[in-house]
């Protein structure tokens, strides 16, 4: 008879034996090792460059949700896991509505985010010797591309600066064009108000998406269009909630005669644009736009530096 310290008895067969002895081990389910696993991921990070974002967790819940929701609340053993989980997953997840009165669906990439996290979790499962192996194949599951890139033109920019509204349309103008002057994220363009009684041309900050994850700073360069926007209303920048902003530019798509999504996002992607346009290296525009990785930035602006190796080797044709 083997003991419950031969290292090559599997969890299902210690458990067999713990059984036989009289003394039954807790069940490994699934649910449970996931909420395990961000709980380490949470702790063991914190107070390190890899501490995760607020945001990154939530979506780690978020997605423990949908798991959830697929089990029907009912937690399952990890050793009942099979091969053909992940895709009895995938089908419900792409199937499944965003929220309550919409018919907007998950959508491929966010299902397939779904099961790269749970194989993050087996293979945590697998570290830990609570299974032999990670049951889960998600080889034939991959992300799509990136979308190219909705940004206003400089004309369109041009446009939009010169219009004029009251109340939280004029708000909703300002706040666009400021990030798009700046390419700073809405939770960022505070900063800005710093440089009232300053005669810099550039900001040093630290970007809140990036806080305690990464040292070096972004660097904004306050372009006299941003310098002349900001003195227009005094440094005072509006401070409604993000979604309200964003309610409220898509009025410009109609105004524009554009037909792209306008956003908050739309803002930054257009200072992206506009700079590489301009002939700012790729390098650059992505240390202003705070990227923590410039294949980040190469990834979104790549079409853009295409154009411009056409543009300027032309003559070498």
């Amino acid at each position: 008879m083997w003991s419950l310290s031969e290292p090559t008895k599997s969890a299902k067969q210690i458990r067999a034996l713990s059984l036989y002895m009289g003394k039954d081990l807790p069940a490994l389910t699934l649910l449970k090792v996931y909420q395990k696993y961000i709980t380490d991921k949470k702790e063991c990070w914190n107070g390190t460059p890899k501490q995760l974002a607020k945001n990154t967790i939530q979506r780690w819940y978020n997605c423990m949700k949908y798991l959830s929701e697929f089990l029907k609340d009912k937690d399952m053993e990890l050793n009942e896991i099979d091969i053909d989980f992940g895709h009895r997953l995938y089908l419900y997840l792409i199937k499944k509505k965003q929220r309550r009165n919409t018919e907007k669906k998950i959508g491929h990439d966010y299902a397939v985010r779904n099961l790269t996290y749970l194989s993050e979790v087996l293979d945590f499962a697998k570290r830990k010797t609570y299974i032999i192996a990670n049951p889960l194949d998600i080889e034939e599951y991959k992300r799509n591309p990136p979308k190219e890139i909705e940004s206003l033109t400089q004309n369109e920019l041009q446009t939009l600066a010169g219009f004029q509204f009251t109340g939280i349309l004029e708000d909703a103008r300002i706040t666009f064009l400021a990030m798009a002057y700046s390419g700073l994220n809405h939770c960022d363009l505070h900063y800005l108000e710093r440089i009232k009684d300053s005669e810099s041309i550039v900001l040093k900050i630290d970007r809140q998406k990036n806080l305690k994850r990464y040292t070096d700073k972004a660097i904004i360069p306050i372009l006299p269009e941003l310098r002349k926007l900001l003195e227009a209303i005094n440094y005072q920048l509006p401070s409604h909630d993000i979604n309200v902003i964003n309610r409220h530019l898509h009025v410009f798509e109609g105004l524009l005669c554009v037909d792209i999504s306008i956003t908050t996002y739309t803002a930054r992607k257009t200072a992206g644009m506009l700079l590489s346009e301009r002939g700012v290296s790729i390098d650059v525009v992505s240390k202003i736009l705070g990227h923590t990785s410039i294949i980040t930035t190469q990834r979104h602006y790549l079409k853009v530096v295409e154009k411009r190796v056409l543009a300027e080797t032309k003559h070498l044709m």
